[in-house]
């Protein structure tokens, strides 16, 4: 077997060759460099550019709610995840044509920890969007101003600050020491730990497992609960596209010279049967203003219409009405696809992390340098394509069902174009 083989296995994999194994093993070497070579930095750095995009257009929107603050918090952690991701790449590269001295090989381990603590902020980002949506969709009166701009934002701080604190005894048991290696003269980076680590990264490793298990249900449970609300919004537009004749017609406040019956007058409802008798007495020509500028006559006091110089006609104001909560029960729903899609998306992402992990947790033999390596490391590239994955896919997701998203974003890149346009003409012209 090659050096590669031997020494360049992902995670620097050491196992001893064998001529049973040793065509397996160039296969999943292959396997495992062309992923985590290629397709993985390419999906990191595309997943680095959207979220930054992303976070572009959150804060030209303006943080102005809780929904958008999330979604930003979401973007940045997303973002901060990639970048620690390509950093991780970047160590592997220089590593393997050592053209960076000292080598930075021993720092991936230190750099998948921060990726895996960027992924559990992300989850409970998502958690907290999908908990926070799912409350005001299933209790409205109870929650509606229960989460606002400012208690959003203190949670969201107080999720990122957990973490962290969750984390400082892992990094605290270890350590960045400069070594030479003997054998190559090399100077080298050298993770030192202690006794206590092993004990740590194994509470860490389960209280994360079982730390998904209950994400998976949560954000289940709020898929369900956001599905009846779709299929709710679904039958309300069905109900508002239909023509129905209007028995009922709420009439526009009277000015504030106008008496009190007016005003009276003003919250009542116009009655069907007292319209008809209003047309067959004027006739078929009879509009509606004058229909209601008769029951008005007759309702309101004598003197406030003579300081009036003109009658008060009262207009229908159902279309205002309706227009007005068809513009915010859209608004309701494309948030609500938004969390959604999110969720879905983060749910089945996760599903073979989490297959991974538990089968880890109760078969330990499933891991590197074990009985069952090679079914390990083929199911944890698996599992890094839909992580990454899961990452690229929100922008496609905000542009699809947040039309004021959708807007800015078209906008930004209109911007960027007709800018880098005018560059090259002044560049060619220079």
């Amino acid at each position: 077997m090659s050096s590669i083989v031997k020494d360049r296995c992902f995670f620097r994999l050491l196992i001893t060759p064998s001529s049973q194994i040793e065509e397996s093993r160039a296969l999943l070497i292959v396997i495992s460099t062309i992923f985590y070579e290629i397709f993985a930095p390419l999906m990191n750095l595309f997943g680095f550019s959207a979220n930054t995009l992303s976070l572009i257009i959150f804060m030209k929107m303006g943080l102005t709610d809780g929904v958008t603050i999330s979604f930003f918090a979401l973007s940045f952690s997303d973002v901060c995840r990639s970048t620690s991701m390509i950093f991780t790449w970047l160590c592997q590269v220089l590593s393997v044509f050592a053209c960076v001295n000292p080598n930075v090989n021993p720092l991936i381990p230190l750099a998948i920890h921060i990726t895996t603590m960027f992924f559990d902020i992300s989850a409970l980002t998502i958690i907290c969007i999908s908990v926070q949506r799912c409350a005001c969709v299933a209790f409205p009166l109870q929650f509606r101003g229960v989460f606002t701009r400012s208690r959003v934002t203190c949670f969201l701080a107080v999720i990122y600050i957990v973490i962290f604190s969750w984390y400082i005894p892992l990094f605290a048991e270890q350590r960045i020491e400069i070594h030479i290696d003997p054998v190559t003269n090399v100077t080298v980076f050298r993770v030192a730990f202690t006794d206590a680590l092993n004990k740590i990264m194994h509470i860490n490793f389960s209280v994360h497992v079982a730390g998904s298990i209950i994400s998976q249900l949560v954000i289940l449970i709020c898929l369900v609960i956001f599905t009846r609300a779709l299929i709710a919004s679904f039958r309300f537009r069905l109900q508002t596209s239909t023509p129905s004749v209007q028995k009922d017609i709420p009439l526009e406040a009277p000015d504030s010279t106008t008496s009190a019956s007016c005003l009276t007058l003003s919250h009542r409802r116009f009655d069907l049967e007292e319209f008809r008798r209003n047309v067959s007495q004027h006739g078929d020509s009879t509009t509606l203003e004058s229909c209601m500028d008769n029951l008005t006559k007759r309702h309101c006091d004598n003197s406030s219409l003579k300081n009036n110089k003109t009658a008060t006609h009262f207009k229908p104001k159902n279309d205002n009405i309706d227009r007005i909560k068809t513009q915010k029960h859209s608004k309701e729903t494309q948030i609500i696809k938004v969390v959604t899609l999110t969720s879905s998306i983060f749910m089945f992402c996760q599903f073979p992390k989490l297959c991974v992990s538990i089968t880890h947790l109760f078969l330990p033999e499933f891991s590197q340098a074990r009985k069952y390596h090679m079914s390990y490391t083929i199911l944890m590239a698996i599992q890094s394509f839909f992580e990454y994955l899961n990452s690229d896919l929100n922008i496609f997701v905000y542009v699809a069902c947040n039309s004021k998203f959708k807007e800015t974003f078209y906008s930004t890149l209109d911007h960027c174009v007709i800018r880098a346009t005018s560059n090259v003409r002044q560049t060619n012209d220079a």
